[in-house]
């Protein structure tokens, strides 16, 4: 396994297991001490691996029920649904996608520390778009609704682009926390077709806005970007056992 650097925390309980171990097996204290460091690392990047896997499901899940509990009609955003009888989930979901990109923060390992910069960005946007709330006044917003509006627009831009990144850049690389294998191939084109939909998606949502499109467009764009964004997640968990071995 490839070495890791480790913070203080996590150093210290790989002390107090290095002393546990050496004690109870007469190994080295360098032995016992390795042995310990890379018992927590495969812990800690196993950690890495299920907030993937639950942020991946956050977001499949997101406009399929903020959609089926306001089955009246689909509205025109995912954005609008903050107005309507399923609001709360979709505050909920977005804030709990920034805490769980803030769950990157808790140590910093190398072979993620890239991923540890874009999570926090990303935990800023995902919050900046369930605190500032689309306006429910459309195109004929003024005043402060139009600001809550324009920085919820522009977070929400950011963090589809952000999500982006992860997927074409971040996610093809190898990691120690998911091995490469003969899948690996397969994984890379998902990961980069994702990130791509996203891309796309972006720039259609930008065209209808200019355009001033009505209806649903907006709203399956978004959808389509965000299932984009679930998926390379939840390929990047390494829990679809298909797409592993």
């Amino acid at each position: 396994m490839a070495s890791v650097s480790v913070g203080p925390y996590v150093q210290a309980v790989a002390d107090e297991a290095a002393a546990s171990f050496q004690g109870a097996s007469g190994a080295t204290h360098e032995a016992a001490r390795s042995a310990a460091t890379s018992a927590v690392e495969v812990a800690l990047l196993d950690a890495y691996r299920f907030l993937r896997l639950v942020i991946g499901t956050i977001a499949l899940l997101l406009p399929l029920v903020v959609a089926l509990g306001d089955w009246r009609s689909i509205r025109g955003s995912i954005s609008s649904y903050y107005y309507g009888r399923t609001g709360n989930y979709f505050v909920g979901s977005l804030c709990a996608l920034g805490v769980f990109f803030l769950s990157y923060n808790y140590a910093k390992i190398r072979a993620v520390k890239t991923d540890y910069w874009m999570s926090k960005a990303a935990f800023v946007l995902a919050i900046g778009v369930a605190l500032f709330p689309t306006s429910s006044e459309g195109s004929v917003a003024k005043g402060g609704s139009l600001a809550v509006s324009r920085i919820h627009v522009t977070c929400a831009a950011l963090l589809f682009v952000l999500l982006a990144v992860f997927a074409l850049y971040e996610f093809p690389k190898a990691s120690v926390a998911l091995v490469g294998g003969p899948k690996k191939p397969l994984r890379n084109k998902i990961y980069r077709t994702c990130g791509i939909v996203i891309l796309a998606c972006v720039l259609g949502i930008l065209g209808c806005n200019i355009a001033d499109v009505n209806g649903t467009a907006v709203f399956w764009l978004e959808s389509a970007a965000v299932w984009a964004f679930g998926t390379s997640w939840l390929v990047k968990s390494g829990y679809i056992r298909a797409l592993v071995q």
